[in-house]
């Protein structure tokens, strides 16, 4: 339990204090001539443990940080924004449901996404190869450039060697270019051979798989059949196999009973009836005959029961030669298939044919934008050549301009790299922040909260750079509050911060002071104020939305897990002692001194003199008249300092 009394309030209670002595006093002078009679009113207390907190109170609203899904992409290419529209497949949330992070939001149709993908994937292609051009450009020009310096320096005397350099770099480019041809076509055979085989694999794959089903549904019928046989039959198949397993072990034990009697009955008939064994032998026989009588019957029950059963037997053995050989057929069945599903996984991945004939036709533009580039560049050739021939020439003559050629050639060859490279960094952000956003189809949410807007509906065809799904986080919130310049100075960052909302009256959440600002909030007012922000993070805020009105408590002082009573119930003698009255568990009461410690103005700390649980009683002084124009009249306040509401409202605090 935690009880609050903030400054405003020991004000309120010293106001109401003084007025009832003032009106006590008032009343004690008009009505003595009247000679009013006095009663006592005791009401229980309990001597509690808790905390007794004092502080400052104010009243804000909750203000909930929120995050967007949407991608916020901005992307201009040769001044015209990428087309990245898509088809909003399913919403799995609706505005006011919590998510969790990583739970799907919505899916886009496959179709539209891969086209929007395809699209910064080309454009980030296109940038790359842009890109290698210009820092191959780059290269070229600043070992021509220097060379042209150079040369311009030292009068022409190089001016051969750099031409010569010249055409070497322009041979180099051309076999290049024709490498690079040579090996775009030789992927793009293998890829068709690859895109050739599609249909034939799959088929394969698909009857490969269809086996393996067919030895599955086998194997089940298989084991069905024979969990149905045993069940009719498993009993005689168990006996039967008991009997089995035994019966050479029986018939050795009738073998020898039988010749153990066969040797008692041949002594027996040698021997002469008065010898004295000759009654013991007579009764061995007895017991020899009844054990092979009894093994016999034991070993003909089982003869009768093998002959009997055979076939049952025989039955139970087929369905177990069945049913492995079963087993065996779709282990091996399902190993085919998946070592070729491995293999065809490896050649295609997740890729259909459409998306092979996509790739496939990728591979023929970029082939074709090369072969265009050789023939380009083979149709330019001469024309390079002579251009270094002039340019040997040029730079034979202009020497004087040599430094100021070559600074102005390489700031330009850097301004295209650098405008290339941004080009680059440019999609290759767009497409990670877009693949990042997404699993699959599915666009995942980046935080828990709630959903506070959806921006599209199922079916609409929206840009991945503009829709978007508003999420309220749910484990923090700010709260803004205003302090006048009395208390400014009290409050403290990090200091601790009691928070009640309206809606949760019997929860309070901890915060603290996360930011004091030092500028007015409202100045010129009959009082400046100041903001202070208040951070709560913690759980169960879920059910706190932007806006909720709540009250704040930060904290100046308190004592924790200590015993305390109202200030009413205690009284101060002359001598500065503070006593209670206790109420026995015998209904008598008792004066005893207390020690006191920190107080709220409305409670008070019990340092000795009382234990936790125990009933105090808290009086008040009820003065009546028998000339008064009413009857009864209104208890007055007690000298404590007792107020309307004593007892301040119980609150939780959550850890």
């Amino acid at each position: 339990m935690k009880f609050f009394a903030t400054p405003k309030k020991r004000i309120i209670i010293a106001v109401v204090v003084l007025l009832a002595i003032i009106v006590s006093a008032v009343t004690f002078a008009a009505q003595k001539s009247d000679e009013p009679s006095t009663n006592t009113l005791s009401r229980q207390a309990t001597v509690t443990r808790g905390d007794i907190v004092q502080g400052l109170s104010e009243t804000g609203s909750a203000s909930v940080n929120t995050v967007s899904t949407q991608l916020d992409i901005d992307l201009e290419i040769d001044d015209s924004r990428l087309d990245l529209d898509v088809i909003i497949d399913d919403i799995y949330v609706r505005a006011g449901e919590r998510v969790t992070k990583g739970q799907p939001l919505f899916s886009i149709d496959e179709t539209s996404l891969n086209t929007a993908r395809n699209t910064l994937e080309n454009e980030y292609n296109s940038a790359l190869l842009k890109l290698e051009q210009a820092e191959i450009q780059q290269q070229l020009g600043a070992i021509e450039a220097e060379a042209t310096m150079d040369s311009d320096k030292s009068t022409g005397e190089l001016a051969e060697q750099i031409y010569n350099n010249a055409v070497t770099e322009i041979d180099n480019t051309l076999a290049s270019y024709r490498q690079k041809v040579s090996e775009d076509e030789e992927d793009l055979a293998n890829y068709q051979t690859l895109y050739n085989t599609y249909d034939e694999r799959t088929a394969v794959l698909q009857s490969f798989e269809l086996i393996m089903e067919q030895a599955e549904d086998t194997l089940e019928s298989t084991q069905e059949a024979f969990d149905d046989y045993k069940e009719d039959y498993d009993t005689e198949y168990n006996t039967y196999t008991n009997y089995k397993n035994n019966i050479d072990e029986w018939a050795e034990e009738v073998t020898e009973a039988s010749t153990n009697l066969d040797y008692l009955n041949s002594r027996y008939e040698s021997m002469d009836p008065s010898d004295e064994l000759y009654q013991s032998y007579s009764q061995a026989i007895t017991s020899s005959q009844n054990t092979y009588i009894s093994l016999a019957d034991q070993l003909n029950t089982a003869i009768d029961y093998i002959n009997k059963y055979r076939d049952i037997y025989n039955e139970y053995t087929s369905f177990e030669d069945r049913l492995e050989a079963a087993e065996d057929a779709y282990d091996e069945a399902k190993e085919i298939y998946d070592e070729y599903q491995s293999d065809y996984n490896e050649l295609f991945g997740s890729d259909g044919k459409d998306d092979l004939l996509r790739k496939l036709q990728n591979m023929e533009l970029t082939l074709a934008n090369d072969k265009l580039t050789l023939e380009n560049y083979e149709m330019n050739y001469d024309m390079n050549v002579q251009t270094a021939l002039n340019e040997m020439e040029k730079n034979q003559t202009t020497g004087e301009t040599a430094e100021l050629n070559y600074s102005s050639t390489l700031n330009e060859l850097e301004l295209n790299i650098l405008t290339a490279q941004n080009q680059v960094d440019t999609l290759a952000a767009a497409v990670n922040k877009l693949n990042s956003s997404l699993d699959g189809n599915q666009l995942l949410s980046p935080t828990d909260g709630l959903i506070t807007n959806i921006s599209f509906s199922e079916g609409d065809e929206v840009s991945l750079l503009e829709a978007y799904i508003t999420i309220a986080e749910s484990d923090e919130i700010n709260i803004f509050l205003t302090f006048d310049e009395d208390d400014i100075a009290d409050i403290s960052l990090d200091q601790l911060a009691l928070v009640t909302f309206d809606s949760m009256p019997d929860v309070t959440f901890e915060g603290k002071v996360n930011a004091i600002s030092i500028t007015a909030f409202r100045a010129g007012a009959a009082t400046t104020t100041y903001e202070v922000t208040v951070n709560v993070a913690a759980e169960g805020l879920e059910d706190i939305y932007d806006g909720m009105s709540c009250s704040v408590e930060l904290v100046t002082d308190r004592v924790q897990d200590v015993l305390y009573i109202s200030s009413r119930a205690i009284s101060t003698d002359e001598n500065g002692k503070s006593t209670v009255k206790v109420q026995k568990e015998d209904g008598s009461t008792e004066i005893r001194e207390i020690t006191t410690g920190f107080t709220d103005g409305s409670n008070v700390e019990v340092t000795s003199g009382l234990s936790e649980g125990e009933t105090i009683l808290i009086e008040s002084q009820i003065n009546t008249s028998t000339n008064s124009k009413n009857s009864e009249s209104s208890p007055m306040p007690s000298s404590s300092g007792e107020k309307s509401g004593d007892n301040a409202p119980q609150v939780m605090v959550m850890q």
